[in-house]
């Protein structure tokens, strides 16, 4: 069995008390084969995040704790971490007072959203790290909200519906947003094609919902071009920011576009095959349930620059 470790902050690895290296640039890897479940240390390369250690056996596999994601590579596993975002002193990243509403962004052993009215009180608590924070009052169709965006690792935008009950309406991890004249959010995935998403937000039947969306390429690609090894994640990048992807498709294919979502499901990501896979096989990524996620594997018919056939791959 392959594992590998990466870790999002500065950290080094060891294993069984001996030092393998660090996780943090570079994933390291280990394999494996009838062994006891070897002892792992996690030790932070900084004061911000307290070292920890685990068993690396099949109950942390299946209930990863909360500072950890575990990823099925179906033959392996892949194992990160992530910065501690409870713990530290108190501290007030701001705080605005409007006429009717008083809203706080701070630390408590984590970070919170805290949103206060004469009719109600709420507190969101914000899974991320944080750097600072900004607060709004915007309004959609006429409907007052307010918007907090909190400067962190990821960036996120939450909006507060405040009128009577205080809910919250809206939270996306997002690179940027504009509130002029509307609300519009960017997104911009770090993928082959450097796409650049632009949505617009509109309170619609009591919710925010999507009412466009402007998809970007990076300035000069030619989707004619795109090398042939590649052609299979271009098109499921297409597919990831809400395009068809029907330029990469054969004439056969495209004419069962309509069965290629419920085929592929609901993928979230996509990924190159590790060492144990095929080479031609591409992984796409699923949510499978708290803090844990698995790979599907598919293989990509190509014929004259287009995709003629997608087979899902066995376990």
């Amino acid at each position: 069995m392959y594992y590998y470790f990466s870790a999002d902050y500065p950290a080094i690895i060891k294993i069984n008390g001996i030092y393998y290296g660090s996780i943090t640039e570079t994933v390291k890897s280990l394999r494996l084969e009838n062994c006891q479940p070897p002892f792992i240390e996690v030790c932070p390369l900084g004061s911000s995040d307290g070292a920890f250690n685990f068993i690396l056996d099949e109950n942390f596999l299946s209930h990863p704790f909360n500072r950890a994601t575990v990823t099925d590579l179906i033959g392996g596993f892949l194992i990160k971490f992530e910065p501690q975002k409870t713990g530290g002193d108190f501290k007030v990243y701001r705080q605005e007072k409007f006429s009717n509403a008083i809203v706080t962004v701070f630390n408590e052993n984590g970070c919170k959203i805290s949103v206060e009215t004469e009719k109600d009180f709420l507190i969101e608590p914000v899974n991320v790290s944080v750097f600072d924070a900004s607060i709004f009052l915007t309004e959609s169709n006429n409907k007052n909200l307010l918007a907090v965006n909190v400067n962190g690792k990821p960036n996120m935008l939450y909006l507060f519906d405040f009128d009577d009950k205080i809910r919250t309406v809206f939270s996306r991890a997002i690179n940027s947003f504009n509130l002029d004249g509307g609300i519009f959010t960017t997104e911009t995935p770090s993928d082959i094609v450097k796409h650049k998403i632009t949505a617009r937000w509109e309170w619609i039947d009591g919710a925010m919902k999507e009412t466009s969306r402007t998809i970007e390429r990076k300035s000069g690609f030619d989707s004619s071009k795109v090398p042939l090894m590649l052609i299979p994640y271009v098109f499921i990048e297409e597919r990831l920011v809400g395009s068809t992807g029907a330029e990469y498709l054969s004439e056969g294919v495209k004419e069962n576009l309509d069965k290629i979502s419920s085929y592929l499901g609901e993928f979230i990501g996509v990924m190159p095959p590790p060492v144990f896979r095929k080479i031609e096989e591409v992984g796409l990524i699923y949510k499978n349930g708290e803090n844990k996620y698995k790979v599907n594997y598919f293989t990509f018919e190509i014929e004259n620059g287009k995709i003629c056939n997608i087979k899902k791959s066995a376990d």
